[in-house]
C-alpha cells in the first residue's frame, strides 16, 4: 500500500519535516532508537516509522494519529473497566488512559524485552514541573501476543478472563504482524470480549482482499458488522468491532459523544475523526429525518 502524504497539524518540527532520525540520538537497544527535540521525544525502529511520542510539556497528550484514533473506542463502551493492550510501544495510550479513564485497568502485552526497557525509561510515568502524568498501575507482560491469546483465550482454561476492551497495534521492523490478520487470532480476541465489549485494531493493510478478509471474519466471529475508516493523510485503517454492535446507528448520537470527549480531555480530534467513520461507514447511519 503506497504511503500518503503526512499531514500534521503540530508546528514544523524535525519529526514531521525532516524525518524521525533528524532529532537527537538519546539511546539505541538493537535497533530500537529514542530520539528527542525540543519537546518531543519519540521512539522508532530505525525507519521512517515512528511508533511513539511523547510531548515533555504535556505527556498525557496523544500525538500520533492512529493513538488518537485508538482512543475513540470511548464512544462505543463509556463504562469499561478493563482492557487488554497488545503492543505497548512507548506506552502513548497508557499515559493518556491513565489521566482520562483512571478506573480502567489495563494489561499491556509486549514480545521486545528492549521495548520495555526503553518505554519504563523514557516514556512511563513521565513528570514536569508543571504536569504530572499519573502513576500507573498497569499490569505489563513480556510475551509474545500470539502466544499470550493461545493461552489465556480458551474459556475451559482457570487462566480465562474477559476484557471490555481489546486495543491492537502489532508491529514488527516488517509491518503488521501476520498472525493479526488470521481467522484463528481474531476469533481469539472475540472470545474474550463480554457482550458490549469493543475491539480496536490498528492496520495498514498490502491488498483490498486483506481489507474485505478481515471485515468478513470478524463479521462471521462477533455477529455484527464491523467500523473501518481510513485516517486522512495516513496508511493506517482503525478498526472497531463489537458483538453489540447494532445493524444501524445513530450518527448525532455518536458526534454528540466525540463532542464530549474533545470536551472532557481536552482534544481536538474525537469529533473530526468520528465524521471520518461516519463518511466510511455512511450505509451504516441512519439518515437524519
Amino acid at each position: 500500500m503506497k504511503q500518503p502524504e503526512r499531514k500534521t497539524s503540530l508546528p514544523p518540527h524535525a519529526l514531521w519535516s525532516q524525518g524521525p532520525q533528524a532529532g537527537k540520538l538519546i539511546e539505541e537497544m538493537n535497533g530500537i532508537e529514542v530520539r528527542e527535540e525540543d519537546h518531543l521525544r519519540w521512539l522508532h525502529r530505525g525507519n521512517d516509522a515512528v511508533e511513539s511520542v511523547i510531548n515533555l510539556n504535556h505527556p498525557c497528550e496523544l500525538i500520533l494519529p492512529h493513538s488518537q484514533a485508538i482512543s475513540l473506542f470511548q464512544l462505543f463502551n463509556t463504562d469499561a473497566k478493563s482492557a487488554l493492550n497488545l503492543g505497548l510501544g512507548g506506552g502513548d495510550l497508557l499515559r493518556h488512559l491513565n489521566k482520562t479513564i483512571p478506573e480502567l485497568s489495563i494489561t499491556s502485552i509486549e514480545n521486545d524485552a528492549d521495548m520495555v526497557r526503553l518505554h519504563e525509561k523514557y516514556f512511563a510515568d513521565y513528570d514536569t514541573e508543571n504536569q504530572r502524568c499519573p502513576q500507573a498501575q498497569d499490569n505489563i507482560i513480556h510475551i509474545d501476543a500470539e502466544h499470550y491469546m493461545q493461552r489465556y483465550s480458551d474459556k475451559d482454561t482457570a487462566t480465562y478472563k474477559q476484557y471490555d476492551v481489546i486495543l491492537i497495534d502489532l508491529y514488527d521492523d516488517l509491518g503488521i504482524c501476520p498472525f493479526v490478520l488470521s481467522s484463528i487470532f481474531l476469533k481469539q480476541c472475540i472470545s474474550l470480549l463480554p457482550e458490549n465489549g469493543i475491539l480496536c485494531l490498528n492496520l495498514m493493510l498490502s491488498s483490498q482482499e486483506q481489507l474485505q478478509s478481515i471485515v468478513s471474519n470478524l463479521h462471521s466471529l462477533s455477529g455484527a458488522i464491523p467500523l473501518m475508516f481510513h485516517i486522512p493523510y495516513h496508511p493506517n485503517i482503525i478498526t472497531f468491532c463489537s458483538p453489540a454492535f447494532p445493524t444501524m446507528m445513530k450518527s448525532d448520537e455518536l458526534i454528540t459523544r466525540a463532542t464530549t470527549l474533545d470536551s472532557k480531555n481536552n482534544t481536538n480530534y474525537a469529533v473530526d475523526f468520528t465524521r471520518q467513520l461516519i463518511k466510511d461507514n455512511s450505509s451504516r447511519f441512519l439518515k437524519k429525518q
